[in-house]
């Protein structure tokens, strides 16, 4: 049959489909007899009675076979045998007699074994347990029971093997059924779990039925069948409600009486929420539950519906208390049989617990908490698992169980609090805490205590941030294995132990721990080491581990609902000069203004921001494979930092200095990259843990504050922005995440919303900058694609682009490339994660634009739009990976794009491969549209070697982060309903200030380029600094309280700034709803930029690099200085302009050069202080 298997099949498969041991024969030919009645129709009551009416026919063979001499059987049933006797008779009396013997034996055995069953199974076995299922797990336990010994299976038989499993589908469902007789042994469950196949499904119910005597357990698991999900989770609507009637019933007289011992009425359990969530939930966990049961499950659910929290509810069966009783054991029994459990003495020793988990994948979910069980000696008696259906939000998982209560445990309040906090954190903890928390602290002496889910999780977190510290020494000795093996050997356990109690006891804030104490017990945990660790690895890990504790201002550790580990570290402690190999050369190191580094399930994160208020981008990183993890994660806060850093010099133009978020996660499992549903499951969660962290150290609130213990004293503001991987839900998910923690501005804290923002994708943002530079690039050479070079038959301007045509910087240069150049651009190469694609004659420009608009990537280029020398290469291949990744090395072009692609692909071991065999580079010019792609020793390298002209990133791309500041002022100014409502014309004037600043910038760039030796990337990073410079000095005197008196009158600077149509529609309300800082962040970067624009970086340099308190004042002076000489010198242009000189064309030269010189005449003549002219005028300085 299909299954469920007959007992004799199933006998005879289970061994041979899940490694277990085979029955008897003798078991095997009962079986065969009791299903035979079974299979006429026969209930258990009924079989019996037929076995008793067979014994008389059965005693009368007895009888005849008595007077015949005993042969071997197979000698008697061997008729094809020319000496057998061939006696009919014989035939008949041996049968009867082997069917006598074999009802016998079933009729013991059945007479033995139903009683045992009906009176140890307890009573939800039998309510819950179709009675078709509870026939066929019958018949296979006669098959293995043995009556007179009153036992199951083979005394040979050990642990695992003391089992049968039943397997069925049922549509898209499939149910596996655990019958194991080896007793209730500790950690049954996670075992079963660790025996599921693969490719079975998504454990969507488990129903756990233990035996009063703890002899059997029958364990139920159903799936949903692969692409099936929503087949048992979903509400079935009307049949649910007609299931949970008793439950409607139960919530009005608890209405009435207005609640019970332990479960007061809520709003929830009216008659119209209750049903709605009765009809949502499937019929079978609705008929299956209590009522009280269910309703506190009900409360659970809401409370974490539509987030990514646990909830965990405990509660002791009271005997005094009915409804406490009631709410304890009678979810899992009803009638007498439990109080066989829990009479006496041992009613006390049983305890209730409920979970439920958020979009938590059940098996995975349900397993941490068996281990977290195991780990604790706890045994569990009952279990329920239910998957619910929570609409949009996904799925809820509920968990009931009852377990017995440990011998030893100290004040049971304390023990199941602990117990409640470390369910909450297991979905976020990697499996690898979770095993370091079972080990023992010195040892595996079980006298010693387990490091527990706490120690190991910061042990784990300051292992995982040590890699890209201590890998500056010696990236061979300090590798993230050799890392690892330190802080869990047994050797040195106690000092990382003690390491993370002294963390905990520092930030603890029930008694955080005062600095006399804390200095005392950080000098003994580093003498202890000294003295016990002679290993160099080992002691150099262990001091650093301290040196992070140190340098700690505020953690998350002790927030109760905390998705991840967060630290607000000093950014002193990743000094690369402080751990650099002892003959390695100083580092010129700028140090950031703060980093926070965030460890969680499957990720670590660093956010690195170079100014108080910053910003810039989330990017997900996800290596293939293990090697490349290590490799990512030694780079993992160089590669944050760099970003941060070249963000800093980008963001010149903005009030936000730069920032940068870099969150490595690890995609794979049992060795194999994550793929599809996995994957990303992954990913979402890894942002939502590592923001809603973030959120735990600079949200100022009661559900945060009074759990952190803060070494810094000020509160902070951070702004993100999307990256790499990041998708339109997170960032949804973010600003709503920050709206409920009560992140000041919320909709401020992530940029580029798909409904309230400037979508980077949809308007090309980033790439219009890019276009601007790349044009006045061509231009200076003589190349633009609009301008002939010396005769009509000019040939058009060729280009090669790293990146996608669904990204979004590749993507929208070929829109825009299109739209500005027409057929004068061809594309001859491209490269992206799919394929790449080359073409001499170029790249069939209708196409790649098809392939942008449907959002499609390179590998979907229809081939027939190649020329005869086209290629499009398969990255499935190993020759067409080698094709692709040397792409933008092999292809000759005019301009070279990387628009996308890894930080430091062209780095100083290969940047020799961009040039062709006689030197000449592939490309002359680089517009770099991609963070990092290129390093800054490669860059140096090609242009001295080759001339390369390589406009940097942080020039060239600099308009993403622009307009994501623009989008940001917006939400500070305006509604929802007012932004939708100007948003078309709004975003057109923002697009004109972006081209408008990267044209300022562009044309100073290759001004002070033709001017003065140097490479290209050298004066990008000048004019940032120059811009910088000037900011940071503005800013810090509008601190003053000078410069607070200064602010009215440099508001217009600000208002200047704005795209018009928000100055039209909000500047009346800018001073009150931008936070203060922000402003006078706004004016400097405003005034700075202006300043270098105009007049160039000697302006500012040669004032000298003074970083003098007093130099910087100086510095500031001059800048307000030369906004008054602007004003001047616009009046008296003004005066000029309508005087009547009798020489039109002296006038014009006097205008120009006044226009051109006059400010700095102005200044260098001493004219500032002597009250020439008026004030600025708004209008003119504006």
């Amino acid at each position: 049959r299909t299954p469920p298997y007959g007992p004799v099949a199933q006998a005879r498969l289970a061994p041979t489909m899940h490694g277990l041991r085979s029955v008897s024969k003798a078991g095997v030919t009962a079986a065969r007899t009791a299903a035979a009645g079974a299979r006429r129709g026969r209930t258990l009551a009924t079989k019996t009675r037929g076995i008793a009416k067979g014994q008389g026919a059965a005693s009368r063979g007895q009888a005849a076979a008595a007077s015949i001499p005993a042969r071997n059987l197979s000698t008697v049933m061997d008729n094809k045998k020319s000496w057998v006797e061939q006696r009919s008779d014989l035939k008949d009396t041996a049968r009867k007699a082997i069917v006598y013997e074999l009802l016998q034996n079933a009729n013991a055995v059945a007479e033995a074994l139903v009683p045992w069953f009906t009176d140890n199974m307890p009573a939800s076995y039998f309510r819950q347990v179709t009675p078709q299922m509870q026939k066929e797990i019958l018949r296979n336990l006669i098959a293995i029971y043995d009556h007179e010994t009153d036992s199951f299976g083979s005394d040979t038989q050990e642990g695992d093997t003391k089992q049968l499993v039943l397997q069925s589908s049922v549509g898209d469902t499939r149910m596996m059924t655990f019958i194991n007789y080896s007793g209730n042994q500790q950690g049954l469950l996670r075992s079963q779990l660790e025996q599921i196949p693969a490719g079975v499904g998504e454990l969507a119910r488990l129903k756990v039925f233990t035996s009063v005597d703890e002899r059997l357990c029958v364990n139920m698991y159903s799936f949903e069948k692969p692409g099936a999900q929503g087949s048992i989770t979903k509400g079935e609507g009307a049949l649910s409600l007609a299931a949970g009637q008793h439950i409607l019933s139960f919530a009005e007289d608890l209405k009435t009486s207005n609640g019970d011992a332990g479960l007061p009425w809520s709003p929830l359990f009216e008659s119209a929420s209750l049903t709605a969530h009765i009809e949502n939930s499937p019929a079978d966990y609705v008929k299956n539950s209590s009522p009280r049961s269910f309703l506190q499950q009900m409360i659970l659910f809401n409370d974490v519906s539509g987030t990514e929290l646990d909830g965990v509810h405990c509660e002791f069966p009271d005997p005094d208390l009915p409804g406490m009783y009631y709410a304890g054991l009678d979810e899992f029994e009803t009638g007498d049989l439990m109080g066989r459990i829990v009479e006496g003495e041992e009613f006390g020793r049983h305890w209730c617990l409920k979970v439920a988990l958020t979009n938590a994948v059940p098996q995975t979910a349900l397993y941490k908490i068996l281990t977290a069980f195991n780990s604790r000696g706890l045994n569990v008696m009952r279990l329920h698992l239910d998957k619910v259906d929570d609409g949009a939000n996904g799925h809820v998982t509920q968990v009931r169980l009852l377990f017995q209560e440990p011998e030893t445990k100290g004040d049971m309040a304390d023990y199941l609090s602990s117990l409640e906090r470390d369910i909450k954190r297991l979905k976020w903890v990697n499996d690898s805490t979770i095993n370091l928390s079972m080990r023992k602290e010195r040892g595996e002496n079980t006298d010693c205590s387990e490091v527990g889910l706490q120690r190991a999780e910061i042990i784990m977190c300051l292992k995982s941030m040590l890699h890209p510290i201590l890998s500056k020494k010696d990236p061979w000795a300090f590798s993230r294995t050799n890392i690892s093996s330190v802080v869990e050997n047994e050797r040195y356990m106690r000092h990382a132990t003690g390491i993370a109690d002294l963390f905990a006891s520092r930030f603890d804030p029930a008694a955080p721990l005062g600095d006399a104490r804390y200095e005392a017990w950080k000098e003994t945990l580093r003498q202890e080491i000294d003295d016990d660790v002679e290993e160099f690895l080992a002691a150099n890990v262990l001091h650093k581990m301290i040196d992070v504790v140190d340098m700690t201002f505020r953690t998350n550790l002790f927030l109760k609902n905390r998705y991840a580990l967060a630290l607000r570290l000093d950014p002193a402690v990743f000094n690369p000069n402080d751990t650099a190999a002892a003959d390695a050369d100083p580092t010129d190191w700028d140090s950031p203004f703060g980093v926070f580094f965030v460890h969680g399930r499957r990720f670590n994160g660093f956010h690195v921001r170079f100014r108080d208020i910053a910003r810039g981008g989330m990017r997900l990183v996800t290596p293939p494979t293990e090697e490349q993890l290590s490799i990512e994660s030694a780079r993992h806060f160089d590669e944050c930092y760099g970003l941060a850093f070249a963000q800093q010099l980008k963001n010149k133009d903005i009030p936000e200095g730069g920032s940068k978020c870099v969150v490595l996660i690890d995609p794979i499992s049992n060795n194999q990259v994550m793929t599809g549903s996995e994957r990303e499951l992954v990913l979402r969660k890894s942002v939502k843990a590592f923001t809603d962290a973030m959120l735990d150290l600079i949200v100022d609130r009661d559900d945060t504050t009074p759990y952190i213990v803060d070494k810094l004293g000020r509160q902070e503001l951070v702004y993100l922005g999307p990256d790499e991987q990041v998708i339109p839900d997170d960032i949804n998910w973010i600003v709503k995440r920050a709206e409920e923690r009560g992140y000041p501005i919320p909709s401020a804290f992530m940029s580029s919303k798909p409904d309230s923002g400037f979508n980077h994708k949809t308007y090309g943002v980033t790439s219009e900058g890019v276009q601007v530079f790349l044009d006045t690039a061509l231009k200076n050479r003589g190349m633009h694609p609009l301008i002939h070079r010396g005769s009509p038959d000019d040939e058009a301007v060729t280009l090669k682009i790293t990146g996608g045509t669904d990204g979004d910087v590749a993507g929208n240069m070929i829109l825009i490339l299109d739209r500005e150049y027409g057929d004068r651009v061809k594309i001859v190469g491209m490269a992206d994660g799919t394929a790449g694609a080359e073409d001499p004659d170029g790249l069939d420009m209708a196409e790649l634009v098809r392939l942008v608009k449907s959002d499609l990537p390179l590998a979907e280029f229809d081939q027939s739009k190649l020329s005869a020398e086209g290629v499009i290469h398969d990255v499935s291949t190993l020759a067409g990976l080698r094709a692709r990744n040397t792409m933008h090395n092999r292809v000759v072009a005019d301009a070279f794009i990387p628009a996308g692609g890894r930080p430091n692909t062209v780095n100083i071991d290969n940047w020799d491969s961009f040039l062709l065999p006689d030197g000449t580079p592939s490309s002359p010019l680089v517009v770099e549209g991609a963070n990092l792609f290129i390093t800054h020793e490669a860059r140096q390298k090609l242009f001295e070697e080759a001339g390369v002209e390589i406009v940097k990133d942080s020039s060239a791309n600099k308009c993403g982060v622009i307009c994501s500041s623009y989008e940001i002022m917006s939400s500070m100014l305006l509604s929802d309903d007012e932004f939708h409502a100007v948003k078309d014309e709004l975003v057109g004037d923002v697009l004109d200030k972006l081209r408008e600043l990267a044209r300022m910038e562009a044309e100073l760039l290759f001004r002070e380029f033709n001017n003065q030796p140097g490479a290209l990337p050298h004066f990008s990073e000048r004019i940032s600094n120059a811009i910088n410079r000037i900011t940071d000095a503005i800013t810090q005197h509008l601190d003053t309280p000078e410069g607070e008196a200064r602010m009215p009158e440099l508001m217009h600077l600000v208002k200047g700034h704005l795209p018009k149509k928000l100055e039209s529609e909000a500047w009346d309300r800018f001073e009150s709803q931008v936070p203060p800082q922000y402003v006078k962040n706004a004016v400097a970067s405003t005034l700075a930029s202006r300043i270098v624009y105009r007049e160039g970086i000697r302006f500012v340099e040669d004032r000298g690099e003074d970083a003098r308190p007093e130099a910087a004042h100086k510095l500031a002076r001059l800048a307000f200085d030369y906004l008054e000489a602007e004003g001047t010198v616009s009046n008296m242009l003004a005066m000029l302009e309508s005087s009547n000189w009798g020489d039109d064309a002296a006038k014009e030269t006097a205008l120009k050069m006044i226009t051109h010189g006059g400010v700095r005449s102005f200044l260098e003549g001493g004219f500032a202080n002597n009250k020439v002219g008026s004030k600025p005028d708004e209008d003119i300085a504006a």
